[in-house]
């Protein structure tokens, strides 16, 4: 998804699956005293990235769960792209937990997701 080509001297701010909302997200990787980082959640990175002129987001592969909407505001250069062309999944949808159970010889799979 590309919003706006980056400037020159574009801020880049990573975000990753394994990363944490605490940490700067001016690595690509979680420091060894894990104590800096990538971001966790695309919600904070582009918060991050509003406070400069222009940002890269740079994803890392893995599956990032969207709770609400993506605001994207009063960023005028942004680049959101993966980190390296690693594989990354953006998801509205919810994720189902329970027991998947098979009926007959149909071979027909159910859950129950009532809440």
């Amino acid at each position: 998804l590309m919003l706006a080509g980056p400037a020159a001297a574009a801020h880049v701010v990573y975000v990753s699956p394994i990363g944490n909302d605490t940490w700067s997200g001016s690595l690509p990787d979680p420091a060894p005293c894990q104590c800096d980082g990538p971001l966790r959640t695309l919600p904070r990175a582009i918060q991050v990235a509003s406070t400069v002129r222009a940002a890269e987001l740079r994803m890392r592969g893995g599956t990032y769960r969207l709770t609400e909407a993506l605001m994207i505001a009063g960023i005028s250069d942004l680049l959101i792209a993966p980190h390296n062309g690693e594989a990354v999944n953006v998801s509205g949808g919810q994720e189902l937990a329970g027991t998947w159970v098979r009926h007959g010889p149909s071979g027909r799979w159910t859950m129950d997701v009532r809440a």
